[in-house]
């Protein structure tokens, strides 16, 4: 799921009733101060083309201020979301139950939310894969998030009951499963059983933690939605959540920023 061009249609669409109230404005002024003319269809004319002259001759004007209601929604946005991250610190990096991967020491945590059914998530995967490679004191910690159908959720059942019953088994499959394109039960089962994991012990473990499994998923998606993932993947980094699938340098960036703190 594309979250960054949601988000860039979700900007574009308030600026363009932003624009469209200026003009409704603009027009009732301009014609309630003629309401009482004989000749309406003639003011009417006249406004429009003094606004599409306004328009022609200050396209820098136009340009500067949609930049700036940008900006300003931008910010807005970044503030209410880290308000939003610092009141729920505690449910974000609280790794109990979700699965964490990492190289042991660590000073930085990223906080992936994920479905194995979106295609942004497999690419964003292989590239925190390459991170860890390559960053020794990185910590991720998974909060399925799956948003994208039964199969989805499916699958996410069976990652957390790995993790509860073959821990160590974990990220392989996690890995291995983002690598597949095939989706649900049986999906994951096979993918499961070519790592060499237990099934009847992964079977054991979604019947008897089936109400374990589900709650987690169910904080997942409440704590995603309280803090503003509306699509897969989202990330926290520091105090910042960052929507859709980014580069290895841009990661970079943003840990070395925390580290900086």
């Amino acid at each position: 799921m594309n979250v960054k061009l949601i988000a860039k249609n979700i900007l574009s669409n308030k600026i363009i009733i932003s624009v469209v109230i200026a003009i409704a404005l603009l027009s009732f002024l301009f014609l309630g101060n003629n309401s009482n003319s004989t000749n309406q269809a003639a003011n009417n004319q006249e406004f429009e083309q003094i606004i599409a002259k306004w328009i022609s001759d200050n396209p820098e004007a136009i340009l500067e201020s949609i930049q700036n209601m940008q900006k300003k929604i931008m910010e807005e946005q970044m503030a209410k979301s880290r308000q939003n991250l610092s009141q729920k610190t505690s449910e974000l990096y609280d790794d109990k139950d979700n699965p964490v991967i990492s190289n042991g020491n660590h000073d930085v945590t990223i906080i992936e939310f994920f479905d194995y059914s979106c295609g942004y998530c497999k690419r964003a995967s292989s590239t925190i894969e390459k991170l860890l490679q390559q960053d020794k004191k990185l910590r991720v910690i998974h909060k399925h998030y799956p948003i994208l159908g039964q199969p989805s959720n499916e699958m996410a059942q069976i990652a957390l009951a790995i993790n509860l019953s073959q821990p160590k088994l974990y990220s392989k499959f996690h890995m291995e499963l983002m690598k597949n394109t095939n989706r649900g039960k049986q999906a994951a089962l096979d993918i499961a059983k070519k790592i060499g994991a237990n099934i009847d012990l992964i079977n054991e473990t979604l019947s008897t933690k089936q109400a374990n499994i589900e709650n987690m998923i169910k904080n997942n998606i409440n704590l995603g939605s309280s803090i503003g993932v509306n699509g897969t993947p989202g990330f926290v980094i520091g105090d910042e959540l960052i929507p859709g699938a980014i580069d290895i340098n841009t990661f970079k960036t943003k840990i070395s920023a925390v580290r900086s703190k």
